[in-house]
C-alpha cells in the first residue's frame, strides 16, 4: 500500500509533537517508545536512513520490552545494510 506524502507529513508531525510532549513533562513509556518507532518508520519511508537509524536506536535506548528490542535490532539491521 502506497503512503501518500501529505499523509506521510502529518504522521511525521504527530510523532514529533508526541515526542515533543514527552519530553517537555518528563514521561517515558513505552507510548514515547512508539512515537519514536512511527517517527522513524515515516524517515525509513522518504529515504531518510540515517535520521531513520537515529529514531530508531532512541526507541531501542528506551524500551524495556525484550520483544520490541528484537524487532528495532532487525529493522536496525535491514537499514544499516
Amino acid at each position: 500500500m502506497a503512503v501518500k506524502e501529505k499523509e506521510l507529513q502529518e504522521a511525521k508531525a504527530s510523532y514529533l509533537r508526541a515526542i515533543a510532549f514527552a519530553k517537555k513533562h518528563a514521561l517515558h513509556s513505552e507510548h514515547l517508545v512508539n512515537a519514536y518507532l512511527g517517527l522513524a518508520w515515516c524517515l525509513a519511508v522518504q529515504g531518510q536512513t540515517p535520521a531513520a537509524i537515529k529514531n530508531y536506536e532512541k526507541a531501542r535506548q528506551l524500551t524495556e520490552s525484550p520483544e520490541t528490542q528484537k524487532l528495532i535490532d532487525k529493522k536496525l539491521a535491514e537499514l544499516k545494510k
